[in-house]
């Protein structure tokens, strides 16, 4: 048996794993042994662990000379108007902790006060510092929010992700998968198009056009698959959750406001409540709507320094293109704000993309192209998105119209065209470029679509139908497709991918799904930009060739433990609609 414990060697290559489980994700001694004998294999019994926390100094509990003394020093620097952040032999110190421990000794905190209490010079290992303005933490953590509390609550939320992330890349928790040279959580390629295409069902069942009631009953439904998108942990999983409760939220706020809280419960279910997603998640339901889009920010930021950081290829891998287009997508949310980090990335890409040959150019390149496109149109930046388009679509020349690959992309450069004649007042031109992509639509993927619903939102919403009768009809088309796609919906929503198919391609929910009703069967969306429309935060665009199946049974009972069935029944509270205002 002696053998099976950790050795000396063991100790030191665990060490950082198990500081960072200690201090920085503040779980018990018992969970951070749970976490390294099923995740590392590695075993010490209780004694061993308390033997080298001690060693380590790996004090979690503030002392009474500590307090004082870092009470002493955040007075003097409150009096010159310097923030304060302190840290305890390598250990950051939350100030609530500190607050909370003068509460539980007021004698203390009135003695300080009269001077009665003097402390000595002693090296207690606390360090203050002037919190740095690091270009993450600029970004995450802008100078107009209302009120100390909501920019301390955003460093938060930044500091718990990026060790959130950093721990999932470093510990494998996100790994590179060879097979489609992608970065998946614990579940894989199947476990990434499951979140997507549950996003992209969300969304549609957020837009529901009919009774409140109904679109509660349709939400609730997604709600039962939140635990295992918690539980499958893809790197996608949080920008993508964020996402969805912002866009419920902006449309029907009390709703939103349960669905923020029920995730947040279901976090502390499925992952322990001292999990950075759980403190983070807990710490979001508390913000105005509109500082959704600040976390979001935060979120795709921090992944794409992480992916630019660690990968020599830059914009050469997959990953990181992804990251970028994903970040472009959510910077492009507040243009007006964030119009300098737009031009930073638009021109970091135009610069990486300068040298690469059009024949060399991949579809994952063509795909930045086209949000790089968009951005340069939301910058009024006109003659640059022609010419960027012009790209694109040299590069779709080379393929036949029977290469999927190409076709898909000539969409999102055929919507953006249109966008673009829009813009410029060429009315006539927008309506035959988005009426191309309708007609493309309709004859590849059928009406039964979620691309079929975004394709007439954008026709409804910019103005280019030739006539009233025109865009009356699209009205009437969009309001009996949402019915028909919400119908399947409300019964049969769960997809899943087929063996041996490729994964989607786009950030978050951009894997929007479509419904081959009679078939039962789910083939993989072509998109194109959208959401620089006013008031549309979505946009489409096109994944890779992959079969789904839609699955209208229900999960067959005792494939989740009894233990978890019962926690999530403590958690789940279903959501009911709120109460219409009665006119007297």
């Amino acid at each position: 048996m002696q053998e099976m414990y950790a050795s000396q060697a063991d100790w030191d290559m665990h060490r950082a794993t198990i500081t960072r489980l200690y201090l920085h994700e503040d779980r018990t001694l018992r969970g951070v042994m749970d976490y390294m004998a099923q995740r590392h294999r590695f075993f010490a019994t209780m004694k061993m662990y308390r033997t080298r926390i001690k060693k380590w100094e790996l004090d979690k509990n503030n002392k009474m000379a500590e307090v004082v003394e870092m009470v002493r020093i955040k007075k003097k620097r409150d009096a010159v108007n310097k923030d304060s952040r302190f840290t305890i032999r390598g250990r950051r110190v939350d100030w609530d902790d500190v607050e909370r421990y003068l509460a539980r000794n007021p004698g203390l905190h009135t003695k300080f006060q009269d001077g009665e209490l003097e402390v000595g010079n002693a090296d207690y290992g606390i360090v203050c510092r002037t919190p740095s303005p690091d270009p993450v933490r600029a970004l995450a953590v802008p100078g107009n929010l209302d009120g100390a509390r909501d920019v301390r609550v955003h460093e938060e939320i930044l500091q718990l992700f990026a060790t959130y992330t950093a721990g999932s890349y470093d510990q494998g928790t996100w790994k590179l998968w060879p097979a489609h040279k992608r970065f998946f959580g614990p579940g894989g390629a199947r476990a990434h198009s499951r979140l997507n295409n549950w996003a992209s069902s969300f969304r549609t069942v957020t837009d529901w056009t009919g009774s409140e009631a109904d679109s509660v009953r349709l939400i609730n439904s997604h709600m039962e698959e939140v635990q295992q998108i918690i539980k499958d942990e893809d790197s996608t999983m949080f920008p993508c959750l964020v996402r969805a409760c912002f866009y419920l939220s902006s449309r029907r706020p009390l709703v939103g406001a349960q669905v923020s809280s029920f995730v947040a419960s279901m976090f502390a279910v499925v992952l322990g409540r001292h999990h950075p997603m759980t403190r983070i998640w807990s710490r979001i339901k508390t913000l105005p709507i509109a500082e959704y889009l600040l976390v979001l920010e935060t979120a795709t930021r921090v992944r794409l320094d992480h992916l630019l950081a660690f990968h020599a290829d830059g914009l050469q891998d997959d990953n990181v293109i992804r990251a970028m287009r994903e970040y472009l997508l959510v910077l492009r949310l507040r243009p007006s704000v964030n119009a300098g980090e737009v031009n930073r990335i638009v021109q970091l890409a135009l610069d990486t993309l300068q040298d690469v040959p059009g024949h060399q150019l991949t579809s994952h390149h063509a795909r930045l192209l086209v949000n790089v496109s968009s951005a340069q149109m939301a910058n009024a930046e006109y003659d640059s998105a022609e010419q960027t388009l012009d790209r694109i679509d040299a590069w779709v020349g080379r393929g036949g119209d029977e290469d999927w690959t190409f076709r898909r992309v000539e969409g999102d450069s055929l919507f953006n065209r249109g966008f673009l004649c829009m813009l410029l007042g060429r009315k006539d031109e927008a309506h035959e470029y988005l009426v191309r992509v309708f007609n493309g639509i309709v004859r590849d993927y059928g009406t039964s679509t979620t691309l079929y619903i975004d394709i007439l939102t954008g026709l409804v919403t910019m103005p280019v139908s030739r006539d009233t009768a025109e865009n009356e009809a699209w009205q009437r088309m969009l309001r009996e497709a949402q019915e028909s796609l919400q119908a399947i919906f409300s019964f049969m929503y769960r997809l899943e991918e087929q063996e041996g198919g490729l994964t989607s391609d786009g950030p978050w929910d951009t894997d929007v799904g479509h419904l081959h009703a009679a078939k039962l069967r789910l083939p993989r969306l072509h998109k194109t930009c959208h959401d620089i429309l006013p008031g549309v935060m979505y946009e489409y665009w096109d994944d890779d060739d992959d079969i789904k199946r839609l699955n209208p049974e229900k999960p067959k009972a005792g494939k989740a433990k009894p233990a978890d069935r019962a926690e999530v029944a403590s958690a789940w509270e279903p959501i009911t609609p709120p109460k219409e205002e009665t006119k007297t």
